[in-house]
Order: C-alpha cells, then sequence, then structure tokens
C-alpha cells in the first residue's frame, strides 16, 4: 500500500508539474502574441498618422483577425476610405456603425453614406442619412429631404449629358488638367519607375506632368508625353501654373 502511494503520490506531482509549465507555456505565449500585436498596432498608427494608407492597411488587417479593437477599425475603414477603396472601406464602415455605433460621429455616417453613392447605391446611403438625421438632426432633415427632392426633379428631365473617359486616362490618379497653346498638360503618376519610391498614400507611383496635343485628346491611341525632364524630382510634380506671357 505504501508503493501505491508513493507511485500515486509520484503521478499527480507529474501532472501538477506537467499542467504548472503548460500554463506558464500558454501564459508566454499569449505575452508574446500581445507584444507583437501592440508592436504592429504601433507601427499602424504611425503609418495612419503620416497617411501612409497602403502600409497601414494590411497591420490593421492582422490584428483585428486576433482581437477587437475600435480604433484599428476606425483607422481601417479610414485608410481604405482615403486610398479610393470604396468596396472594402464600405465593408468596415458598416461594421463599426452596426458594432461601435455609440462611439462614433457623424463623420463616419457621412463617410459611409459616400462609399454607398460611390457604389451607385444611392437610396441606401440617403435612407441611412435621414435614419441618423430624424434622430440627431431634425432640421438637417428637412432640408435633406429636399436636396433629394431637388436632384430627384433633375433626374426626371432625362440624361442631357454623358461623361466618358478620354482615350489617355488610365485606372490612376489623374487631375489639373490646363491648356497651354495647343497642348493639354496634366498631373499623373510617373510611367516609370521613380527612383524606386511610391507614394504612401496610395502605392501609385510619384506624380510628374504630362502633356498631349489638344486636337488629340479625343482619339483612342493619342500618345501622352513627358512635359519635361528637367522638371522630375524624387516626389510629386503636380497643378503646373504659367504666367499670362507663358514664358515661366
Amino acid at each position: 500500500d505504501l508503493q501505491k502511494d508513493t507511485i500515486n503520490l509520484q503521478d499527480s506531482f507529474k501532472k501538477s508539474t506537467m499542467k504548472k509549465t503548460i500554463t506558464i507555456l500558454f501564459t508566454i505565449f499569449v505575452t508574446f502574441v500581445s507584444l507583437a500585436q501592440n508592436k504592429d498596432l504601433v507601427r499602424a498608427n504611425k503609418y495612419f498618422e503620416r497617411t501612409f494608407y497602403v502600409q497601414a492597411i494590411p497591420l490593421y488587417e492582422k490584428i483585428l483577425k486576433t482581437e477587437q479593437n475600435l480604433n484599428a477599425i476606425k483607422n481601417l475603414a479610414d485608410s481604405y476610405y482615403y486610398s479610393n477603396d470604396m468596396g472594402k472601406a464600405s465593408k468596415n464602415y458598416k461594421y463599426l456603425l452596426r458594432v461601435y455605433r455609440k462611439y462614433v460621429d457623424k463623420s463616419y455616417y457621412l463617410k459611409y453614406a459616400n462609399t454607398l453613392k460611390a457604389q451607385n447605391k444611392h437610396k441606401e446611403a440617403n435612407d441611412l442619412l435621414k435614419k441618423y438625421y430624424k434622430v440627431n438632426d431634425l432640421e438637417k432633415l428637412a432640408s435633406f429631404e429636399k436636396d433629394i427632392e431637388y436632384l430627384e426633379n433633375i433626374e426626371a428631365l432625362g440624361e442631357r449629358y454623358s461623361i466618358q473617359n478620354l482615350g489617355i486616362n488610365a485606372p490612376e490618379s489623374e487631375f489639373g488638367a490646363i491648356q497651354q497653346g495647343d497642348k493639354v498638360i496634366f498631373s499623373a503618376p510617373t510611367k516609370e519607375d521613380k527612383f524606386g519610391k511610391r507614394f504612401g498614400w496610395n502605392g501609385q507611383q510619384y506624380l510628374d506632368l504630362y502633356e498631349v496635343n489638344f486636337d488629340d485628346i479625343h482619339l483612342g491611341d493619342s500618345i501622352t508625353y513627358m512635359f519635361s525632364k528637367n522638371l522630375n524630382t524624387k516626389l510629386h510634380e503636380a497643378n503646373i501654373v504659367f504666367t499670362k506671357d507663358g514664358n515661366t
């Protein structure tokens, strides 16, 4: 009996020791994961504050796979919004307003509505804002309903204009077009790798100035040229302005 008791005591001791070891290892693992997540969150927030949204997005996505974090969800949604990925921004704003409605301000309703409009979900966007104004701002609700009625009256007149891309347009950001003489000059991401750098905001190449003959802008095979190789730094060149005499 004494031998059996000794064996049982040894088994109990081994099991107890094993449980303690597992507990310690689990605690170390959880601590390690927590520290890693905190490090990722700090990095993501730094990227976000610097408007490097394309770098912040994967870090926020990684964090939110294992934990709920209000700040991370807000910043993730905004990162998609500001980098013009309206589908993913819409998905995250929807979740944010469903789960954390009490902790967000008016701006998130407006941004969510904008993402819906960008996806041609105008009725859904208007219904969202109506519900918000009905609870928070009755005066704004009346004004908003008048705006909707005004737009519906314009729409009822039919499509008097059509808007479409030119043959020279690309999927990336293009803006700031002006006519100078027989040329149209505009800003667009460079077509070459600009010193190995990309713009942290949207992950596109940095901007350069391009030109195209005015008479050719409607041609599908029209060619654009770099406006000036001398105006070509490591960062952006955009929004060109000429003096009245055209010499500067």
